[in-house]
């Protein structure tokens, strides 16, 4: 069998209420230029090319096109195409995540360093991608991977070059926060180890049932009092301080997911490998019968950096399976 790639429909829902893809991107989930359509029809410039011809070339490659760039090269053998695969990959890893993670600090000086980094082996590894041919079963997923390699690569140079700091959300928008169906059907078929999802910018280095509230916090708040609340110990990667964090997570039992919950924290200083404890209230209906034994997943989060500007990110479906979270992913509540 041969991999088809297809696009994924993203209906992530950010639970703060912000629509990532309505600001960064929807013409490039669906293969076009953000606003072309309305440009075309109208004439009229719509205010994201705007900013796309400012801040530099809008960051589309077409993930599926495979034509584009055939592969060339010596021929793998099945046996040496995992290895090759894997080598090709890991340069690339702890780049794309240290700008994923700086961005989140709002300094604009090191989101551009770091992407302009990761740019630069991101398109090495297209290039190695590119520089094989690959067993038949497995050469269409490789070229797919190739592109997606490519297009994060030009949104990490679109950071790089960026004139703006809302720009470097970029990239996370969309679905950062995913795993790659070519790359999961290419590791199978080749026996590699399993994909990881990319890791979020905090670290759940603890999770804890305290039952119900019965009375004011440590705070001396009494908001929520009566609820049931989960606290979540977070470590953060991010480079600089936190000002705000607002984390939403999917609240499941079996593969029902019963409602969402969030913890918010405001006014804090929280520096890059410091640790806080977030309380997450649960405010879903039913009796405590109802959501025992679920389990919790990430859903989206929202970081402000110490100029106040919030930083929103959402979870795909397939996070929790893939995501190295070895904390929440044995939780459940009481």
């Amino acid at each position: 069998m041969t991999y088809h790639p297809v696009r994924k429909a993203v209906g992530i829902v950010v639970a703060m209420g912000v629509a990532i893809g309505a600001s960064l991107g929807v013409g490039y989930m669906f293969g076009g230029d953000p606003g072309g359509i309305v440009t075309a029809i109208t004439g009229v410039v719509c205010p994201q090319d705007a900013k796309y011809a400012l801040d530099g070339d809008a960051p589309f490659v077409n993930t599926s096109d495979t034509s584009e760039h055939p592969a060339k090269g010596a021929r793998l053998s099945e046996k040496d195409a995992g290895q090759y695969y894997l080598e090709a990959v890991k340069p690339s890893i702890q780049p794309l995540r240290d700008a994923m993670n700086t961005l989140y600090g709002g300094d604009l000086k090191a989101t551009r360093a770091a992407a302009g980094k990761a740019a630069t082996v991101l398109r090495a590894t297209a290039k190695a991608l590119r520089s094989r041919t690959w067993p038949d079963e497995v050469a269409n997923a490789a070229a797919v991977v190739a592109n997606e390699y490519d297009a994060k690569a030009r949104q990490a140079s679109y950071v790089a070059d960026s004139v703006t700091p809302s720009a470097s959300d970029e990239l996370i928008s969309l679905d950062a926060y995913g795993v790659s169906e070519a790359d999961v059907y290419l590791r199978g078929k080749l026996g590699l180890p399993a994909a990881e999802a990319p890791s979020a910018p905090l670290e759940i280095t603890g999770i804890e049932d305290r039952g119900i509230q019965q009375g004011a916090d440590a705070g001396g708040s009494t908001v929520d009092t009566g609820k049931r609340i989960i606290a979540v110990t977070v470590r953060s990667h991010v480079p600089g301080t936190l000002s705000g964090l607002n984390l939403t997570f999917d609240l499941k039992k079996g593969k029902t997911t019963l409602g969402r919950i969030s913890g918010i924290m405001d006014d804090i200083a929280l520096a890059e490998g410091q640790s806080i404890v977030v309380p997450v209230p649960v405010d879903i209906g039913g009796d405590d019968g109802g959501i025992a034994g679920a389990t919790m997943s990430w859903d989206s989060w929202s970081l402000t950096d110490w100029r106040g500007e919030s930083h929103i990110a959402a979870a795909s479906d397939d996070f929790a399976e893939y995501a190295p979270d070895k904390v929440m992913g044995t939780f459940t509540l009481r």
